[in-house]
């Protein structure tokens, strides 16, 4: 089949004229040209799809790395978020900020010197609301401040002191004036 294959295109180009046969040659000249290009090319093309697919590689490793580190996070971010709302649902439904607030003054010793206590309202936002208290303590010494807010802090409730503002008096710097924003959650 082949020498017959053969037979036939050497027949065709015998029956051609000599510009035509020239013609033809380098036509096929060029194709083999092309060929041999390509497949002089081909494990040079296959070498750098290879380069390229290694670096895609290690990008993909990396980018999986940062989600098994996204993952993590907000793994523990979702941890803490439940146990925050579980601590809020253990709140008593009759848990009062204000009192409560009053019991810890009264047990650190310096409600005397608490100015007011005056609860601003305070938006609701998904299915919480928070319930928040501004209290202004004057004339108190350093370690009294700081034993009511390490008493807040280490409350079984959730409280969140959300700003605080010290400032010395002016009178007797060993006394200080403060503000604070004393906020907590109950489920809505």
């Amino acid at each position: 089949m082949l020498a017959n294959l053969t037979q036939r295109i050497k027949d065709y180009f015998e029956t051609r004229s000599g510009r035509e046969r020239v013609i033809l040659l380098a036509g096929g000249a060029i194709v083999a040209v092309f060929l041999l290009y390509g497949l002089f090319q081909l494990p040079f093309a296959y070498q750098e799809r290879m380069e390229t697919l290694d670096r895609l590689i290690v990008q993909k490793e990396d980018g999986l790395k940062q989600l098994a580190e996204l993952k993590t996070q907000y793994q523990k971010l979702n941890d803490r978020v439940g146990r925050i709302e579980s601590r809020i649902a253990q709140d008593k439904q009759g848990f009062s900020l204000l009192s409560y607030l009053e019991d810890v003054a009264t047990t650190s010793r310096i409600r005397s010197n608490i100015t007011y206590m005056r609860p601003p309202s305070m938006p609701q936002s998904g299915g919480y609301r928070e319930m928040a208290v501004e209290v202004k303590v004057e004339n108190a010494p350093l370690g009294q401040i700081v034993r009511l807010l390490t008493a807040l802090e280490q409350s079984p409730h959730v409280l969140k002191i959300r700003r605080l503002h010290l400032k010395t008096r002016y009178s007797d710097p060993n006394y200080l004036d403060a503000v604070f924003l004393l906020s907590t959650y109950e489920k809505v």
